[in-house]
């Protein structure tokens, strides 16, 4: 007598069927009985163990939505900072010269954004379009009064000052943020902060999973030395800079998240660029 076999796809739906019906007519399990199931499975299941692997080239320093802007590491969509110049007379018709800082649309850069998603400091200021300017940095209302005193200038207001010196009373550029902090490190500009909130600030994501996910990093570049040279794929160089560790112990995984926030930090607190 010839006997008809299963294919085996079947077989294993049918023995999965049973086993489920098996599960279901079985005893009940009370809460006082000290086992749950599901908390033995997923107690069971190991962490994924990630590896961040991020191009450290130059091209990190312009902006994601077009190779010709290229605002520089470090720039988080705060306004570009620039002096004007132009001659005034006072009251007695002597000539000065009036420096006036003024402000433009900035976009983050490619690396900002990076470490603005995966890391705890760098905020992102302002907001995107699909039109242009693609991107509105927040507006800047200047104090009635400076906070620094410059010898030789005289602050009017509004963002302005007199001289008879034929340099800006100060370099005009950001300080970094750094959100890591309590209280967060506001950006300021010689010394004033105009109290910008953020639109995006830092979303952490190595931070906020480092109890589920064992994280890694390693960057790459033509533009690394040598003597980093892994073999990355033969056309560049690449170095770990931290290594991924199946080690599941809690202790372990924050030593390694928070070197890799320490990394993606800004480029002028010693993070990446």
């Amino acid at each position: 007598m010839s006997r008809h076999h299963p294919h085996p796809l079947l077989s294993r739906a049918l023995g999965a069927a049973l086993l489920a019906v098996a599960f279901l007519t079985g005893p009940v399990l009370h809460a006082d009985e000290g086992w749950d199931p599901f908390k033995q499975a997923t107690s069971q299941i190991s962490r994924p163990n990630l590896l961040i692997v991020l191009d450290v080239s130059g091209s990190m320093a312009w902006s994601p939505v077009s190779d010709n802007i290229q605002p520089g590491v470090d720039s988080f969509g705060l306004p570009r900072l620039r002096w004007n110049s132009s001659w005034i007379q006072d009251s007695d018709g002597n000539w000065l010269i009036l420096w006036s800082l003024t402000t433009a649309n900035r976009p983050p850069c490619r690396i900002d954004m990076f470490k603005n998603a995966l890391g705890n400091s760098v905020p992102i200021y302002g907001t995107a379009s699909t039109t242009s300017p693609y991107w509105t940095s927040p507006a800047i209302t200047w104090p009635s009064s400076w906070p620094t005193a410059h010898g030789g200038y005289t602050y009017q207001g509004g963002g302005q000052w007199t001289s008879y010196n034929y340099q800006p009373p100060f370099n005009a550029r950001w300080t970094a943020p750094d959100y890591s902090t309590s209280p967060p490190t506001d950006p300021t500009i010689d010394g004033w902060d105009p109290g910008l909130t953020p639109s995006t600030p830092p979303q952490d994501l190595v931070g906020i999973s480092k109890n589920k996910v064992n994280w890694g990093l390693e960057i790459f570049s033509t533009e690394l030395p040598d003597s980093y040279d892994m073999g990355f794929g033969g056309n560049g160089n690449a170095y770990v800079l931290q290594q991924v560790s199946a080690d599941d112990t809690q202790s372990t995984q924050n030593t390694n998240a928070a070197n890799i926030e320490s990394f993606l930090k800004p480029k002028a607190l010693y993070g990446l660029d």
